[in-house]
């Protein structure tokens, strides 16, 4: 019954932390300011390879030319 309740206590804060905590802290003022950036310039935070993303084929283009 104690792991259970463990368990549970780390499972509450997780999703606090998921559901508040991270919401909260994406409405400050400098992360919100980063985050546009990254839209203004079609870059995708979670995306696993950058040269994936039109927004790299200007500067992989420009990187190609100087070798």
């Amino acid at each position: 019954m104690n792991r259970q309740r463990c368990l549970f206590a780390v499972l509450a804060v997780i999703a606090l932390m998921w559901m508040v905590a991270l919401p909260w802290v994406s409405q400050a003022p400098r992360i919100q300011q980063h985050l546009d950036w990254l839209e203004e310039h079609q870059l995708d935070p979670s995306a696993r390879y950058y040269t994936d993303l039109p927004a790299m084929e200007p500067i992989l283009n420009r990187l190609d030319g100087q070798n």
